[in-house]
């Protein structure tokens, strides 16, 4: 089963969370291709600037690196936006069982921060992938 059939109304702006990242810079890439407005909101701590590269020249692509961590990086990043796909996080277990203090702020407390930041500008859809 594709999503080649699903649309947006056409100034659709979304925000994509860990958009450097895999499956961030995919989703960046296919709304793109669908003329959609995209920002990519990512620290780069795991996401690749090679993958944010790709789409600079892109006038509909705006590229945030920042954390969110930070309330404020967050509600400034959704300022404007419908859609938000929370891609960022943090994985491996083996690595949050030696940092677990740092995995819950950036995992728990950033996608808290993510929707807390995406009820106060009335976002529509908040998409979060585990």
């Amino acid at each position: 089963m594709g999503y080649e059939n699903i649309t947006f109304e056409k100034d659709s702006v979304f925000l994509v969370t860990g958009g450097a990242g895999f499956i961030g810079s995919n989703l960046c890439e296919v709304l793109l291709d669908k003329g959609y407005i995209v920002r990519c909101l990512d620290d780069l701590s795991n996401g690749k600037q090679a993958n944010v590269d790709l789409f600079l020249d892109n006038p509909n692509y705006t590229f945030i690196k920042d954390d969110i961590r930070n309330l404020d990086v967050c509600i400034k990043a959704c300022k404007g936006v419908q859609f938000v796909l929370h891609q960022a996080a943090w994985g491996s277990v083996p690595r949050s069982i030696e940092m677990p203090l740092l995995y819950e702020e950036i995992n728990i407390r950033g996608t808290l921060n993510m929707m807390e930041a995406a009820r106060q500008n009335g976002v529509i859809k908040f998409v979060y992938a585990s």
